[in-house]
């Protein structure tokens, strides 16, 4: 369990060779004393991961729970089997994995069910009993894999169980991460058109099929999103990512669409997860937007050993605990899981590169030396000794009953023989038998105090899970008549002072309206408006003007910019367009002026979309109407005082010749 801290278990080994005298745990505090017997038993005589195992007992003066039904009491080891395939072929490991996990989801939907008989009995200092019903957090899941956890969170959450996931694997390896990495680069390329409809697309911003349409075809509701993105920007780079994306988060309402869906808590955790280590880092490293999303990106495409990156308990609340063996070292359930012992390690043949420890060579990394054979054997017998280490972890988490399940499978090259697992080496030490031996054996074993055999049907129904009603009186809302902060100091935009002039909009042009086409030389004929406007904005940002000025534009790039904004035209009057723009001649040579082109311009001189922000004394926007009144084409602002800041974007500054323009 301390692997990611460089921990070895060789050197542990080692050392336990070396030392005169060993100290060890013989009594078990956790367990109840039935189920450390049967453990005992299921135990006794066998290596556990290199050291032989030594039996437990329980103390005199412990009092300890049970578990109770109608028909006494359930406490113990519960062995559990897969019954024979129908047609006698045996079953796939990932058959048998599915007709387990539906078994164990029925079983504990059984278990916690309000109409279930079953109860945990515990008895105070006095000796009297207490009994209560068997609640979701008392059940723990333990499994080997991330995969195996997933399927098991996935099942539960189909079936309105609570459920936690609690695994080593990566938070950036989780689709929140994805999502993350696809909003912080919309928010760092604003005026990216195309990317900012993909990340409305997400569920984070609760837009159905209908209303995300909607948006991207009206104008005045897709620049809302524009200009908010563009203030996202602003204030990631003025005041850092972790306050931005908590004014993301509660401005558009994220968390609130996402508790509407499957394994809410699960994602928001991750959310939270993640924009905390992304602040983080940039933070330590002095990040730049760019150079933050470049870390976030190799994040995702590589795993990371860091502790604070394994993903986090969502919560706390009453919920099945679904947890990989790995993690589980410390931690105990009323109830235990065990439903993949039975599948085994690879085989020492199919191990292509080969780790391992090799006593006089240390760590080893064999990919086909002389030895290979030999360090072949030496890696397989540290997975099967890892595999035991981690069987008897998972057993043991038991506070008052244990379920181990056995399916054999049919053979397979793919899938090493369930006989080779922990549990197989355990049941069967004599190796392969039949289905009706196994079963003979396993009903003994059953048949032991504090111990029962369950025979899993395949197919089992899924069964209704019933919330356990409580006693608990319902919150109310606590009632609040919030008072209204007046302010004069904002941070605005050219776009949004014009807000202040919706009052006098009767007889004033509004941008949004235009309609209507534009001709070319020739023939052409091409739409105009704003929004093929922006379509050109984008273009003349996004396209290098030396390349647009000699043709050399991709024609692929130009198509997909137009079905971007979702025209249907020629992209050819398009490229004219963009070429007359860069190959105008800027200064007027009649003038005695040197003339020059955009197309002419260095691309390495020059910046497009460059941010401003302004400081606003303070002043009335009577004054500003004043001296803005002949002019026909603005619109009166209304009556305010205003002071703070005006951010904006300068479409392009270049440096030529000598000259900055």
């Amino acid at each position: 369990i301390y692997r990611f801290r460089g921990a070895d278990i060789h050197s542990y080994l080692k050392a336990r060779n070396e030392v005169n005298r060993r100290l060890t745990l013989d009594c078990n505090f956790r367990s109840h004393p039935g189920l450390v017997r049967a453990v005992n038993n299921l135990l006794k005589g066998w290596e556990i991961g290199g050291t032989e195992y030594n039996s437990v007992h329980s103390p005199d003066s412990q009092v300890f729970g049970r578990l109770e039904d109608l028909d006494g009491e359930r406490s113990g080891l519960i062995y559990c089997q897969l019954d024979d395939e129908f047609d006698n072929k045996g079953w796939s490991a990932g058959e048998a994995e599915k007709q387990i996990r539906t078994w164990v989801v029925n079983e504990v939907v059984r278990l916690v069910n309000a109409s279930s008989a079953l109860t945990i009995v515990h008895e105070d200092d006095q000796g009297s009993d207490h009994a209560r019903a068997v609640k979701p957090s008392d059940i723990g899941i333990l499994v080997r894999t991330n995969r195996q956890a997933e399927d098991f969170f996935s099942e539960f959450s189909r079936r309105g169980i609570p459920v936690v996931l609690s695994s080593s694997k990566d938070v950036f390896q989780t689709r929140e991460a994805a999502d993350l990495l696809l909003v912080l680069r919309a928010v760092a390329s604003p005026s990216d058109s195309g990317l900012l409809r993909t990340v409305l697309s997400l569920d984070w911003f609760g837009l159905s099929g209908t209303s995300f349409v909607q948006v991207c075809n009206e104008e005045d509701r897709f620049n809302g999103f524009r200009e908010k993105f563009h203030g996202y920007h602003r204030q990631w780079a003025e005041s850092g990512l972790l306050l931005m994306m908590n004014d993301l988060l509660e401005s558009e309402n994220v968390f609130l669409h996402l508790s509407r869906k499957i394994q809410a808590e699960r994602r928001i955790t991750n959310i939270q997860h993640l924009v905390e280590l992304v602040q983080q880092q940039q933070g330590q490293r002095r990040l730049t937007l760019s150079q933050t999303l470049s870390w976030l990106q190799e994040r995702l495409l590589g795993p990371t050993a860091a502790q604070e990156a394994e993903l986090r308990l969502e919560s706390d609340h009453e919920a099945v605990n679904v947890v990989t063996m790995h993690s589980a070292k410390g931690l105990e359930y009323e109830i235990v899981f065990c439903p993949y012992l039975f599948r085994s390690a690879r085989s020492a043949q199919d191990m292509g590169t080969v780790k391992c420890f090799d006593p006089k060579l240390g760590r080893i990394c064999d990919i086909g030396s002389a030895d290979y054979d030999r360090h072949a054997q030496m890696s397989h017998q540290e997975e099967v000794d890892e595999e035991m280490r981690l069987a008897y972890v998972a057993i043991t988490r038991a506070r008052l009953c244990a379920y181990v399940i056995w399916a054999d499978l049919k053979k397979s090259a793919k899938s090493p023989s369930p006989f080779m697992s922990p549990l197989g080496r355990l049941l069967f030490p004599a190796g392969e038998c039949a289905f009706t031996r196994q079963q003979e054996h396993l009903r003994e074993r059953g048949a032991a105090d504090y111990c029962q055999y369950r025979l899993i049907e395949p197919d089992p129904p899924p069964q209704h899970y019933e919330v356990v009603p409580t006693n608990e009186d319902l919150l109310e809302a606590r009632e609040y008549s919030p008072g209204r902060l007046q302010t004069n100091r904002i941070r605005t935009s050219f776009s949004g002072l014009t807000t202040l002039s919706k009052n006098y909009g009767d007889g004033y042009h509004k941008a949004g309206d235009e309609s209507g086409s534009e001709k070319l030389s020739g023939d052409a004929v091409l739409p105009g408006g704003v929004r093929f406007g922006n379509l050109i904005h984008d273009g003349l940002e996004m396209f290098c003007f030396a390349e647009l000025g000699n043709g050399q534009l991709n024609s692929g790039q130009l198509e997909a910019l137009i079905r971007r904004y979702r025209y249907e035209i020629d992209a050819e009057p398009v490229r004219t367009l963009l070429y007359n723009a860069v190959s105008t001649p800027l200064i007027d040579t009649e003038k005695g002026q040197d003339s020059f082109t955009l197309a002419m311009v260095d691309h390495s001189q020059m910046v497009k979309e460059m941010e401003f922000t302004f400081h606003l004394e303070p002043f009335n926007t009577a004054e500003l109407n004043r001296i803005l009144a002949k002019e026909q084409t603005v619109r009166p602002l209304g009556r305010r005082e205003i002071e703070g800041y005006l951010s904006g974007f300068v479409d392009l500054i270049f440096f030529h010749n000598g000259r900055y323009f």
